[in-house]
């Protein structure tokens, strides 16, 4: 019995892999920024937009 692969429509609407890595890795760079840093908030916020810019321009 063979089975075939199917697609996940969450993960196509969500843009693949890259639209995963694309929404979740300025969150991930804000938390651990903000962990790391001793709650500053401002050098979190910088960090996490500097992550969203370097994403947007390799599209």
């Amino acid at each position: 019995m063979s089975q075939t692969q199917q697609s996940n429509p969450l993960h196509d609407l969500m843009g693949g892999r890259r639209g995963a890595l694309d929404s979740a890795l300025p969150s991930v760079v804000f938390v651990i920024t903000y962990l790391v840093t001793g709650s500053n908030l401002t050098v979190a916020l910088v960090a996490a937009l500097v992550a969203a810019a370097v994403l947007a321009a390799r599209a």
